[in-house]
């Protein structure tokens, strides 16, 4: 009978990944899980990258307290618990039954549940399922190296490992694993169980198996644990096939973030998962950093961050320029420097780009002409209008030599034109009866000055080495420019910044 598991949708990265992780192998210890009467799923908070070495979930699985739960035949409250990738993958659980049987002596069909035994089984389990019986899922023999796939011939009834006992002894099992003269199977309902996932191909996972009886009813004698087999027919001595764990299809993408999912429900009594304890290598992901068009810098351009922790890029901005805009993975992000990844959950490729005083002033008239698209009252339209024309006029491209510097014969026309400009705006924010709300005006103003600020900046780091006193000079207007902004008087900032351009066009 088919085994349903229904497991939360989980996002796990779709983007192929670029950087394996480092090889550093950790153990994460969950605690104690105790499922509550309605089925429950719990996820873990890591990410495992199967692709860079094996991944170890060890657990006991504590049923002592349901002595009623294995009359149900409800496998969703036998405490499910695996590995999870995206949709599809392998999990593993402790499964009661005899689902299948009124009594060991009457094994009718369908199954009765007022009369089911108290035998268990622990059972590897994978979705979906895809046999009439859940023995059939098996389908990894990892005696070989490296293991081979498919069980042919089996008898899904000769199994070696996974049925067990809570009221007695599992007369099926009773002389087999090599315990006769009085051994038990006996587990009172407690069972240690560790199973272990690895990466097989680029499409194909395996995990198996081990189980960690109790030593003084001489289960496990060697201490090793006992995993899972199968016999073509019963017969003495080591199964045919041991020991074996089931296969399961993913890809390297899924592979590189898997995550420990715990499924059940109390039912009856009570059911804990108890040391969840898992051992393996955390997922981790690239953050590539990069500036297009110069004029800038990003540090670190590459770094490595495990799954759902942060990422941190600096951005430092060549003297004059601004960060105009960030993209993430191609998608427009919230300008910040610092610009921080808060969640890493795949790869991320930060794009950069930087603009100076030219591309600042532009930005600012194309805001304008948009703003007064929208504007219908005649005598704001006119003022709008005269801010817009000095504006293009100070963007006159024979005035400019690229972004950041003005040609010297030209550069006091731009100067006095954005003056023009900030001055019709400026009106019209004083204007109590303007249609156009202050907070729509004030900042094309504040943009305005401060790209003036930027060229006489621009303009004074590129006279290093000139004329000391035209540089103090210049340094001087510089101030008086800040401090006239500071207090609102934005016209007379600009002359400052003005004259600071000049005399550091002098000191050359």
């Amino acid at each position: 009978m088919a085994i349903a598991l229904i497991l939360m949708a989980m996002l796990v990265p779709v983007n192929a990944r670029s950087v394996v992780a480092a090889p550093t192998v950790v153990t994460r210890n969950y605690g104690d899980i105790t499922f509550p009467a309605a089925l429950a799923t719990y996820t873990m908070p890591d990410f495992w990258d199967l692709n860079a070495g094996p991944v170890t979930v060890r657990y006991t699985l504590d049923l002592s307290g349901a002595p009623n739960v294995a009359k149900t035949g409800n496998y969703n409250q036998a405490g499910l618990v695996g590995l999870l990738s995206g949709g599809s993958g392998a999990r593993m659980g402790g499964f009661l039954s005899d689902w299948g049987h009124a009594s060991l002596e009457f094994p009718a069909y369908p199954y009765y549940p007022n009369n089911l035994t108290n035998h268990d089984k622990f059972n590897m389990q994978k979705f979906p399922y895809p046999g009439s019986w859940d023995e059939q899922m098996y389908d990894v023999n990892f005696a070989t190296q490296p293991p081979t796939f498919g069980l042919p011939g089996f008898n899904p009834w000769a199994n070696y490992g996974i049925w067990f006992d809570r009221d007695g002894v599992d007369q099926w099992q009773a002389n087999m694993w090599g315990m006769v003269n009085g051994g038990t199977y006996n587990t009172a309902g407690i069972y240690d169980a560790q199973l272990t996932f690895s990466k097989f191909s680029p499409t194909k996972g395996t995990a198996c198996p081990t189980f960690f009886p109790d030593q003084a009813n001489q289960w496990d004698p060697t201490g090793k644990g006992i995993g899972t087999g199968f016999y073509t027919t019963w017969h003495a001595g080591a199964p045919d096939y041991y020991p074996t764990g089931i296969s399961f299809d993913t890809d390297v993408t899924k592979m590189g973030s898997m995550r420990v999912v715990v499924q059940g429900s109390s039912g009856g009594g009570q059911i804990i998962v108890k040391n969840l304890k898992v051992t393996g290598i955390l997922a981790s992901f690239a953050v590539n950093a990069s500036v297009s068009g110069g004029h800038g810098a990003v540090t670190p351009t590459t770094q490595t961050v495990n799954y759902g922790s942060s990422a941190t890029i600096n951005i430092s901005p060549d003297i004059g320029y601004h960060i105009a805009s960030i993209t993430d993975n191609g998608n427009p992000a919230a300008i910040a420097n610092p610009y921080v990844i808060s969640n890493v959950t795949a790869i991320h490729t930060v794009m950069v780009t930087f603009a100076g005083p030219q591309s600042s002033k532009q930005d600012a008239l194309n805001g304008l002409i948009a703003l007064g698209a929208t504007v219908t009252d005649k005598q704001d339209g006119n003022k709008l209008d005269e801010a817009i024309k000095h504006l293009t006029k100070s963007l006159t491209p024979s005035w400019w030599i690229d972004d950041a510097h003005l040609q010297v014969k030209e550069g006091e026309k731009v100067f006095n034109e954005e003056k023009d400009a900030v001055n019709q705006l400026r009106d019209l924010i004083k204007n109590k009866k303007s249609s156009i709300a202050d907070t729509a005006l004030q900042p094309f103003v504040d943009r305005i000055v401060e790209a003036d600020r930027l060229l006489a900046v621009v303009a004074i780091a590129d006279a290093a080495g000139g004329d000391p006193k035209d540089i103090a000079k210049a340094n001087e207007e510089l101030g008086k420019g800040s401090a006239e902004a500071a207090l609102g008087k934005y016209d007379s900032a600009i002359e400052h910044y003005r004259n600071a351009w000049k005399f550091a066009q002098k000191s050359n």
